[in-house]
């Protein structure tokens, strides 16, 4: 298809040639309907300056001025040469991210084995540090160790409270969060509670403080959660020997001068004394004249300062030994001569 050689602008209303207006396919003759000259006034700006001739294998960089090799711009199946008109690093600037290729220029190019580089604390750490991350094509390692994606996701949070309330708040989110942690307990009880009796014992002014603040929070929930625990105490019991009389107890009373066994408090307005399972329930010990000796038991429901109370369910001998380190040994010594006195 042949077109005139001229067409007339529809700002200026000047008929100017074929080649002072930009390509269009879908214009008249096609090309635009404003030639070059208005669309430069319009705009504001100079005429664009005219690339300058580069060698075989490179490419100009409109934004920084530079004359690069090819493997520093991305592909573009559209472009005439199949590559974009920014280089890599004026297109990280611009996006606010660091690509591929401009993140590879950066790592050191000699990497121990095993290692790997982080781009956000710009340091070598072992690659058991680094996240893996599952695509489609693969599983690739993570650009920034655990350490720092940590730190970021805790900045988001604290920028962004309300979101993350409003997600888990979500009914499916919950839901979806309880069958998960349900099953994720089922699979690694075991490994689970060694964890939290470890962590419970390094952490104990933290584990206290959650207890009250649950207890505060949920009075009701904590009553049933007792009486439960109880009944299921109860139930272990019957299944092992129950043969303590008032007697039997009365003379570990005398034998301790009607103090505690352990520490030697004597009882008062905050304190009693309980017969204490010396090998806990949860351990087999029965309810027997030598298992059961009287430790302090504090009256203020659920503190930790009697002997009994911090005692738990835990061994009496591992509990003396980290308890009373200093002691422990005279301790144990009157405790076991006690027991001696009994089985005779």
């Amino acid at each position: 298809m042949t077109f005139p050689p001229e067409k007339i602008c529809s700002r200026c209303q000047q008929s100017k040639p074929l080649d002072d207006f930009h390509k269009d396919k879908n214009g008249k003759y096609g090309r635009v309907a404003k030639c070059k000259t208005c669309i430069q006034e319009e705009r504001g700006s100079t005429p664009m300056k005219k690339k300058p001739p580069v060698q075989p294998g490179n490419k100009w960089c409109i934004h920084c001025q530079r004359e690069l090799s090819l493997d520093y711009f991305a592909r573009d199946q559209r472009a005439s040469d199949g590559r974009v008109t920014r280089c890599l690093d004026c297109e990280s600037k611009a996006h606010g991210y660091k690509t591929r290729r401009a993140y590879l220029r950066e790592i050191p190019q000699d990497l121990p084995p095993n290692a790997r580089y982080c781009l956000a604390c710009q340091q070598i750490k072992p690659i058991d540090e680094f996240g893996i991350q599952h695509k489609p094509h693969g599983d690739f390692y993570r650009r920034q160790c655990n350490s720092c994606r940590q730190i970021e996701a805790k900045k988001r949070y604290v920028d962004n409270p309300e979101y993350f309330q409003n997600y888990r708040n979500q009914p499916a989110r919950k839901e979806k969060l309880r069958i998960y942690s349900k099953n994720y307990y089922t699979q690694n009880r075991p490994r689970l509670l060694v964890s939290f009796r470890i962590w419970k014992q390094n952490n104990k002014d933290t584990y206290r403080a959650g207890v009250q603040k649950g207890r505060d929070k949920n009075p009701e929930g904590y009553k049933r959660l007792r009486v439960v625990l109880a009944a299921r105490r109860r139930a272990r019991l019957r299944s092992l020997p129950s043969t303590l009389t008032s007697a039997e107890f009365q003379y570990a009373l005398d034998y301790f001068d009607n103090c505690c066994a352990v520490c030697g408090r004597e009882p008062d307005n905050d304190f009693v004394l309980a017969a204490d399972h010396w090998r806990s329930v949860a351990s087999g010990g029965g309810t027997t004249a030598d298992n059961i000796i009287p430790l302090c038991h504090s009256r203020k429901a659920g503190s930790f300062g009697g002997c009994n109370n911090r005692k738990g369910a835990k061994d009496g001998e591992k509990w003396v030994r980290l308890a009373f380190p200093h002691l422990a040994d005279e301790i144990l010594e009157e405790i076991d001569l006690y027991f001696l006195t009994i089985n005779r």
